[in-house]
């Protein structure tokens, strides 16, 4: 998928001036990239090392926020080829590839969250009948699979059929630094809009989830656990279900706050994609039909490429409160056998005799 271009010739560490004016310093946009690279990469890999090394947060429902840590520090190595040409002071005979490449981790980072979301929903219903988490790898696999093949069989008419043969006529310009003629429009707009259906979707689910939290409250669902316990014929006293009702009050409580934590979490991971990407996606739509300045599309650029670096600290917020909140939401409500005295106990119906009938 081609992007926006727009030449911006790097002759000297000093910069040089465009047409509106702007100075564009090849130090200046060098010491960004370094600094995208080195944050998104090494902020990632660490947040996945904690993640993967505390058995608290080693569980299946977390392997999809790896999985974004995994997709963000990528595309932060996509930095070092510009960082490259920028010092070669020409194209990477790749740098087509590695456009069309990139759009793709970004889809995949837009499923990736709407996954997370549809996770978590089904997650809280599991928890709410007592089913503890699933263990099993290969749903895990599956689903990443999933993402990963989604995104490239959506992509192949977005990305890879129309091959940016734009890049090549300007002979020494910098792999990804090149901006300006926007070429195959339609696609591009289609593109966004696949990604914009993925990201509504996602708050979508979001905004599911949080009613599902609020409706989640140990008045409502007393009155199947009272049902429960009358049924359950191991509950033979009043103390046993005071005792019961305690458990499922904790557990209920716990898995609300569990819940609204991560929620706030995903939450967060979405407000900022749309914040550090959607601002490029808005001058992508409109620069055909107005004349923006070349400097706007640079920053917004930049901007966009810097969304990676943010994830860590998100992830790392939601280590700390992972870790400080007490895990009471497997609470087993089990209630023990009462001895036949009990005061609720029935009496039992004397058994006949057949011997007193007989004539």
């Amino acid at each position: 998928m081609a992007a926006p271009l727009m030449t911006i010739n790097f002759t000297s560490s000093l910069g040089q001036r465009t047409g509106d004016g702007h100075l564009i310093s090849k130090d200046t946009d060098a010491a960004i990239l370094n600094a995208i690279t080195a944050m998104g990469v090494i902020g990632n890999a660490v947040v996945i090392t904690i993640t993967l090394c505390l058995s608290k947060l080693r569980c299946a429902s977390n392997a999809l926020l790896i999985h974004h840590c995994v997709l963000d520090l990528i595309k932060s190595l996509y930095c070092l080829p510009s960082l490259q040409s920028m010092h070669r002071l020409h194209y990477d005979v790749f740098c087509g590839i590695l456009g069309n490449t990139y759009v793709l981790f970004l889809t995949m980072s837009a499923f990736n969250l709407l996954a997370l979301v549809m996770s978590e929903a089904y997650r809280l219903a599991d928890l709410i009948l007592g089913i503890r988490d699933s263990r099993n790898c290969c749903c895990v696999a599956f689903s990443v699979v999933t993402i990963w093949f989604g995104s490239a069989v959506m992509n192949l008419g977005f990305a890879f059929i129309p091959i940016s043969e734009a890049l090549s006529r300007y002979g020494n310009d910098h792999c990804l630094f090149v901006y300006g003629i926007t070429q195959h429009y339609i696609l591009q707009m289609l593109w966004i809009v696949i990604v914009t259906m993925a990201i509504a979707m996602t708050m979508s689910y979001i905004q599911k989830v949080h009613i599902d939290i609020k409706r989640l409250s140990y008045y409502r669902f007393m009155t199947l656990v009272r049902a429960t316990v009358i049924i359950d014929p191991k509950v033979r006293t009043r103390s046993q279900s005071h005792r019961n009702e305690g458990q499922e009050r904790r557990r209920i409580k716990s898995i609300q706050r569990t819940t609204t934590k991560k929620l706030c979490v995903l939450a967060l991971l979405t407000c900022l994609f749309v914040t550090f990407w959607y601002p490029l996606f808005v001058y992508m739509a409109i620069h055909p039909l107005l004349q923006t300045p070349t400097f706007t599309v640079r920053i917004l650029t930049l901007l966009a490429w810097s969304n990676p670096t943010v994830t860590p600290f998100v992830m790392t917020l939601y280590i700390v409160m992972t870790c400080n909140t007490p895990d009471d939401q497997h609470i087993k409500v089990t209630p023990e056998v009462a001895p036949e005295t009990s005061e609720l106990q029935c009496p039992r119906e004397p058994a006949l005799s057949l011997t007193e009938h007989t004539v």
